[in-house]
């Protein structure tokens, strides 16, 4: 079951990752990102892009060889705990969030979720 959550990781990461490749300025702005200028784009390429093909290709690995698979569920939770907690964070304090923020925080709390959950079970 584990790999199977690497893989929809791997498969989230790298659709993103190809959407802000292909069309930074869309993704950036529904993401709510005004106008690049070069360093901002670089910026955002840069992280959107790079880093965000970089987690994909974790999961991918995760998801090949699971016998590191309570570490790499471990992994993904101490990397939603946080993301989830400052979304939910910054939302509060900038509310209304965008809608696609919105469904952010309900694919991280269910990533996050679905991880505590394998994790346990792992055990």
């Amino acid at each position: 079951m584990a790999q199977v959550y690497f893989y929809i990781n791997a498969l989230l990461y790298a659709s993103i990752a190809i959407w802000a490749t292909l069309n930074p300025e869309g993704a950036g702005a529904s993401m709510g990102y005004g106008p690049f200028g070069p360093d901002g784009r670089s910026e955002f390429l840069t992280v959107y892009g790079g880093m965000v093909t970089g987690l994909a290709l974790i999961f991918v690995i995760l998801a090949w060889d699971t016998t590191n698979a309570k570490l790499g569920l471990l992994i993904a939770i101490a990397f939603y705990a946080p993301v989830l907690c400052y979304r939910i964070a910054t939302g509060i304090g900038h509310y209304p969030m965008l809608g696609i923020l919105r469904g952010a925080v309900i694919l991280e709390a269910a990533l996050l979720l679905s991880a505590l959950v394998l994790y346990y079970r792992h055990r």
